[in-house]
C-alpha cells in the first residue's frame, strides 16, 4: 500500500467514527427530548430521604420540620466525611 492510499484510508476512517459519534448524539437527544415532551405533568409524591418525606411544594410547618431534620442530618454526614478527610490528610 502507498501512503497515498494509508493516508485516505486513514482519513475515511476518522470520518467514519466522527460520523457515528455525531449520529449517536444525535439520535440519544431526539429520544431525551421525545421522553421529556410525552411525560406526565402531574406533581410528584413526596420523596423520601434519610427516612424523612419531603415535598418540594408542602410548605406546611410539618414539612419544613422535616425538611430541616433531612438537610441536618445529611450535614452531619458531610461533617464526618470532612473531619475523615482532614485527618487522613495529616496522617504521614
Amino acid at each position: 500500500m502507498s501512503t497515498t492510499s494509508k493516508v485516505v484510508l486513514s482519513v475515511i476512517v476518522i470520518l467514519l467514527i466522527a460520523l457515528g459519534i455525531w449520529y449517536a448524539a444525535t439520535f440519544r437527544q431526539s429520544n431525551n427530548q421525545a421522553a421529556l415532551n410525552s411525560a406526565p405533568s402531574a406533581p410528584s409524591a413526596p420523596v423520601a430521604e434519610n427516612g424523612l418525606n419531603t415535598s418540594p411544594s408542602d410548605t406546611s410547618n410539618t414539612a419544613l420540620v422535616q425538611d430541616m431534620g433531612s438537610i441536618n442530618s445529611q450535614m452531619q454526614g458531610l461533617s464526618s466525611d470532612s473531619a475523615a478527610v482532614n485527618e487522613s490528610m495529616q496522617t504521614p
